[in-house]
């Protein structure tokens, strides 16, 4: 385990950067499963406007595999250089709020229906995991002013390796 914290941190960013980490530790060949537990994950509510949903004769169901269809990730293949090889991802996550109103859920007349146009999308805070930091002794020397005892928000990021894999080169790599 890896564990991110921050002072007075922001616990969406410790996600969003452990969920960056472990897109990386993913591509490491000996990895076989990572998991993210802590921080608040970002969330998007989409309320669908059903009058201008049937205007544009677009389903709900329409609605429901566009946005399934773009967030995804696949293995992309691999990529050699020189005498190494990577594996290579195709990620194509939806972020935000306006890449979830970006998405065309529909084509009318040759124009492409968007998302945004026949619903109304917000971010919304999703329930926090809560994971935290305890300071111990040793934060005292290493860290004027500090005391043992803070509390702080954490991130933890789990990596577990292939059977037969040796841990030391995986968590060397």
């Amino acid at each position: 385990t890896l564990t991110l914290w921050q002072e007075n941190g922001d616990e969406r960013l410790l996600r969003d950067l452990a969920a960056a980490l472990e897109e990386e530790v993913r591509t490491v060949p000996e990895v076989s499963v990572t998991g993210i537990s802590g921080g608040r994950r970002r969330s998007v509510e989409v309320l669908i406007d059903t009058r201008a949903l049937a205007t544009a004769g677009i389903s709900p169901q329409q609605v429901i595999q566009s946005l399934q269809a773009v967030n995804v990730a696949a293995p992309g293949g691999e990529l050699a250089t020189g005498n190494s090889t990577a594996l290579v991802r195709t990620d194509s996550f939806l972020r935000d709020r306006d890449d979830v109103a970006s998405v065309v859920v529909g084509v009318v007349d040759g124009r492409p229906i968007r998302l945004g146009s026949v619903a109304t999308i917000s971010e919304v805070p999703e329930v926090e995991e809560i994971v935290g930091m305890v300071t111990g002794a040793a934060v005292e020397d290493k860290n004027p002013g500090s005391y043992s005892g803070q509390a702080a928000p954490a991130v933890t990021l789990s990596i577990a390796k292939r059977k037969g894999s040796d841990a030391t080169r995986v968590a060397e790599a």
